[in-house]
């Protein structure tokens, strides 16, 4: 019987982070994101409710942070593992 490969681990918040972060440096994922909402907003702003175009640029401005706190935790020194075995986590 052939050797069935063993599934990856899922992927913790930090490995998604960290993937990102190298995929895109963070003034590419603000230029990328500011061109998405560039053509979001030109493709039909005439047509759109103000109240719901303030919503939507209230929207991109939390992304943008987001998107700097995310750079912000990936740039943080990896904390120590505490929960292994005889770690403060297990009785």
């Amino acid at each position: 019987m052939p050797d069935t490969p063993t599934p990856a681990p899922p992927e913790t918040p930090t490995d998604v982070f960290g993937q990102f972060c190298r995929r895109y440096p963070e003034d590419e994922a603000q230029r990328r994101l500011w061109h998405w909402f560039m053509l979001a907003l030109t493709g039909g702003l005439t047509t759109l409710d103000p109240d719901y175009t303030n919503k939507l640029i209230a929207f991109y401005e939390n992304l943008e942070e987001v998107i700097s706190a995310v750079y912000d935790l990936h740039a943080l020194p990896a904390e120590p593992n505490t929960t292994q075995e005889g770690g403060p986590h297990h009785a």
